[in-house]
């Protein structure tokens, strides 16, 4: 059972040079492959977590409502597996408005098929 579907654990900010990569390509769930972003919807949020504003497609990502640690947020997960991916907040750029705050770890780069 991977890390992150059994802790829901989040990885220190700036730990993965993830951040900084905005290559073409897809990002999927590492537990299980589905995939839940396109490289095109990544930007820099400036946390130290890959950040994207809208999932792949609208059912790829589940939530859930996490209160722990005393603060009132929006769990991510993968609606497939379940795994913990991160956590959602309203202050990302449009046309979302929605900043997908996501493990590095959590994620799996998927190059951009070339004959697509």
């Amino acid at each position: 059972m991977s890390l992150f579907r059994s802790l829901a654990g989040t990885e220190m900010p700036f730990s993965s040079d993830s951040c900084n990569r905005f290559d073409p390509g897809r990002y999927a769930c590492v537990c299980c492959g589905s995939v839940l972003f396109d490289a095109a919807t990544k930007f820099d949020s400036g946390t130290g977590w890959p950040s994207f504003d809208q999932p792949i497609v609208e059912n790829a990502v589940a939530y859930r409502a996490d209160n722990s640690h005393g603060m009132r947020r929006i769990e991510a997960l993968c609606n497939t597996c379940d795994a913990h991916l991160g956590h959602v907040f309203p202050d990302g750029p449009p046309p979302s408005g929605l900043r997908y705050c996501m493990n590095a770890l959590s994620l799996a780069k998927v190059e951009e098929d070339a004959h697509a």
